[in-house]
């Protein structure tokens, strides 16, 4: 397997080194601010390795190349530095959206996934059934479970369907002092049905918007936040600046696929708009965008990727999924999951 280092310079590393992705890999070193540790980049994944011994303290050390062999692999390896993401959302039977869809792409994207379900939900692409909210007391313990054993690195929340739901959540974030907090605002499903009651709206945005690292509403879910209609770019910009600086939010995607053309969102983190541009593709394989979208943002939180990176990935990651359906279901059929990485991996085929 060979490494790249800042410098260019090769060095060989046993095979036994193997990525997730089963192949030897280039691995793109960048050099640390500090002594203790090294940062590489691969496709997205950004890993850090501490110089650990097996007989001692990690030693200081100042260029990448002092890495060995054993040190880069107990680095990368041991559990307490695998990305781990956590997402609280509901269920999807059809596989397409909810947790479903998050641990998907948190797999994808080479994080470590785990769930914690608010509700269980009968859908699939023709439209939700019916679905049923989970016990408080079962929420909050697995939440608990979680957090007692395997600390997340980011989160993410989809469908909070009750009042009650969303108070206990932002009590047990408040709790365990959730760095790294994304929230798909999940009002609507694709198909059109109801997911939030009318009379939690309040308590989500009282109560949890202000815990947000990034909230991702598309514009139905802006405009039910922020009471205003928007249907075109400057109204996305209002919106996005009422949601940070009036709600409280540290930064918002507010997503702009109900618009015409171009598929454009609008960035804003209190100082900075920002405009996301993609192709627009016709195709009714849309099943779980939103959450895909938000689930792609936690993965790379996860990894320690800067907000403002991880907004761009997840962009790339969900045209992509868009771009080239795997046309399945009779209605809004799901979008592809691993279309990303046949991207790059240099691969056409779906």
């Amino acid at each position: 397997m060979n490494f790249i280092h800042s410098a260019g310079a090769r060095v060989n590393r046993a095979e036994r080194m193997v990525s997730c992705h089963r192949r030897p890999l280039n691995l793109n070193w960048v050099m640390p601010a500090e002594g203790t540790s090294k940062n590489f980049l691969h496709r997205g994944w950004h890993l850090r390795c501490f110089y650990l011994n097996v007989d001692g303290p990690p030693p200081l050390c100042s260029r990448v190349h002092e890495c060995t062999e054993t040190q880069l692999f107990y680095g990368v390896m041991i559990m307490g530095q695998v990305p781990r993401a956590l997402t609280i959302a509901g269920t999807d039977p059809s596989g397409g959206a909810g947790i479903h869809a998050d641990l998907k792409t948190f797999q994808e994207l080479c994080v470590y996934g785990m769930s914690v379900i608010t509700a269980v939900v009968s859908q699939n692409t023709l439209g939700v059934k019916t679905f049923l909210d989970m016990p408080l007391e079962l929420i909050e313990s697995q939440m608990d479970a979680v957090y007692e054993d395997i600390r997340p690195n980011a989160v993410k929340t989809g469908m909070l369907s009750q009042s009650d739901v969303i108070r206990l959540v932002a009590q047990k974030m408040k709790a365990y002092n959730v760095d790294n907090y994304v929230m798909d605002p999940v009002m609507v499903a694709k198909s059109g049905d109801a997911l939030l009651a009318e009379t939690a709206k309040k308590e989500l945005v009282n109560e949890l918007l202000p815990l947000t690292t990034i909230v991702t509403p598309n514009l139905p879910e802006a405009e039910e936040i922020t009471g205003r209609t928007i249907q075109n770019v400057q109204q996305m910009k209002d919106a996005a600046k009422q949601i940070v600086d009036e709600f409280g939010a540290t930064a918002v995607v507010v997503k702009g696929g109900h618009l015409d053309d171009e598929a454009r969102d609008i960035y804003y983190d209190g100082s900075v708009f920002d405009e996301l541009v993609a192709s627009r593709y016709d195709t009714k394989h849309t099943h779980g965008t939103g959450c895909t979208f938000s689930a792609a943002i936690t993965a790379e939180l996860a990894k320690g990727t800067p907000l403002r990176q991880a907004v761009e990935t997840a962009k790339t990651y969900i045209t992509e999924a868009i771009k080239h359906p795997i046309h399945l279901g009779r209605g809004h059929g799901p979008v592809n999951h691993w279309a990303y990485r046949n991207r790059q991996e240099g691969l056409s085929r779906a």
